[in-house]
C-alpha cells in the first residue's frame, strides 16, 4: 500500500493524484446527509418520539 501511494505521488503528486475526486465526493455528500437526516427527523414524528421540539 505504501508502495503505491508513493508510485502515485510521484507521478501526479498531492492534488491531483492523492486528492483526486474529494471535491466530487463533498458535494454528493451534502444532499446524502440532509436527506437522511430529514428523513430521521419526519420518521420520529410519525411514531411519535420525542423530537425535542414543542408544539
Amino acid at each position: 500500500m505504501l508502495s503505491t501511494i508513493a508510485l502515485i505521488y510521484k507521478e501526479n503528486g498531492v492534488c491531483k493524484g492523492l486528492y483526486r475526486g474529494m471535491s466530487i465526493n463533498y458535494l454528493r455528500a451534502v444532499p446524502m446527509v440532509a436527506v437522511s437526516f430529514s428523513t430521521y427527523e419526519v420518521l420520529k414524528q410519525i411514531l411519535e418520539l420525542d423530537t425535542g421540539m414543542k408544539l
